[in-house]
């Protein structure tokens, strides 16, 4: 099937233009750090497109290393001014025949979508814990990504 001829409506609360190029897996590798309440972590996505010159990604409250496509080159990113409660755009240039992008990133203080709990505020007061709420547009606070009901992908999680 033929991911790229999907039709995307326009997403007022997105800055991915996914008719241009979206994502359609993404592998993510993250580390839990309850100490310092964050997340670190990279993406190993893979995109469909026909020659996209670049790849849109919303991100809020989000700090991004760095992106690296399979061939191991340094992607030089940019981010869109910030607006209130959408964040910004994670502009990403696709060299040729680029279909995969690791993507390294970080949570801030500002990851709406993380929920930390410390052990007293748990049912057996030994263990923290976490949990994430990534409605209604608050994925993009904790993961990049294309973050509209028009994008749906398939990921593993480790």
């Amino acid at each position: 099937m033929d991911l790229t001829n999907i039709p995307h409506p326009i997403d007022p609360h997105s800055f991915s233009q996914p008719a241009q190029a979206r994502i359609t897996h993404v592998d993510w590798e993250l580390t839990v750090d309850f100490d310092n309440q964050k997340i670190t972590g990279k993406g190993n996505y893979t995109l469909a497109h026909h020659a996209a010159s670049e790849v849109i990604l919303d991100v809020h409250g989000l700090t991004v290393q760095k992106v690296v496509t399979s061939a191991g080159q340094e992607v030089a990113f940019t981010l869109t001014p910030a607006k209130p409660f959408l964040g910004q755009g994670l502009v990403i240039p696709l060299p040729e025949n680029t279909c995969r992008l690791t993507i390294f990133f970080e949570t801030t203080p500002a990851s709406a979508a993380l929920q930390w709990l410390a052990p007293s505020q748990t049912a057996g007061k030994q263990h923290p814990f976490l949990f994430t709420q990534s409605q209604a547009i608050l994925a993009r606070t904790w993961l990049p990504c294309q973050d509209s009901p028009s994008v749906r992908f398939t990921y593993t999680a480790r």
